[in-house]
């Protein structure tokens, strides 16, 4: 259904909104919850059961929305959105 690409990772939406990643899993950008590369594609299990509708790549982050407007964000950097996150990482997704 959706498909971004970014520099190190990259990311897909199936048809019932699961969300799935791959790619360099440095800074938690995947949001698996560990920081090694996964070269399949993967389901972001803390967003299993959540329908999601986009998702853009940064080059240490990922934001993704739901299809009812909620934003949630990962990895590492300003561009997050989440405060902590300038100083370390976000393993997991986060509103």
């Amino acid at each position: 259904r959706f498909v971004a690409a970014g520099d190190a990772h990259s990311a897909s939406i199936d048809t019932f909104g699961g969300l799935y990643t791959w790619g360099d899993g440095s800074c938690g950008r995947c949001g698996h919850g560990w920081t090694t590369d996964t070269t399949w594609p993967t389901q972001v299990e803390g967003l299993a059961g959540t329908a999601m509708s986009q998702v853009a790549l940064g080059l240490h982050h990922s934001v993704a929305t739901t299809v009812k407007g909620k934003l949630w964000a990962w990895g590492k950097g300003p561009a997050t959105g989440v405060e902590h996150a300038s100083s370390s990482s976000i393993p997991f997704p986060e509103l």
